[in-house]
């Protein structure tokens, strides 16, 4: 799946695709590659390299809006996902876009719940 993920980030970077997430994503990002690094699978160079290469790309919002918040938590009360997956899931819905997800446990939760949760790994490339 890491190669898929790679050649949706490559599409996104050639703005062949568009795509948007939360604020809260920014540090959702740091804190994976930081822990990859901690880890010794990528270098901490690395790591500031692909923060950099992800705040470069735009996808994430500045703030997050207390609308949407309001949204996630209405979320998390009808749907079986984390209020991080449900702000992820408010702010797709409220654009009428695909809710995009790598978690195995938001899968479970979602698919064939939500008519617009899509898995990674099945990203039309």
């Amino acid at each position: 799946m890491v190669d898929h993920a790679r050649a949706i980030h490559d599409r996104l970077q050639r703005r062949e695709i568009t795509g948007l997430a939360p604020a809260l994503a920014r540090a959702e990002v740091a804190s994976s590659l930081a822990g990859a690094a901690h880890i010794g699978r990528i270098t901490w160079e690395s790591a500031q390299q692909g923060l950099s290469s992800y705040l470069g790309a735009g996808l994430s919002q500045e703030i997050d809006p207390g609308w949407l918040l309001h949204a996630a938590l209405e979320t998390v009360r009808t749907l079986p996902v984390s209020a991080y997956d449900a702000m992820y899931l408010s702010l797709a819905d409220s654009i009428g876009a695909w809710f995009v997800s790598g978690d195995d446990r938001a899968r479970r939760g979602l698919a064939g719940r939500v008519p617009n949760f899509i898995w990674l790994g099945d990203v039309p490339l």
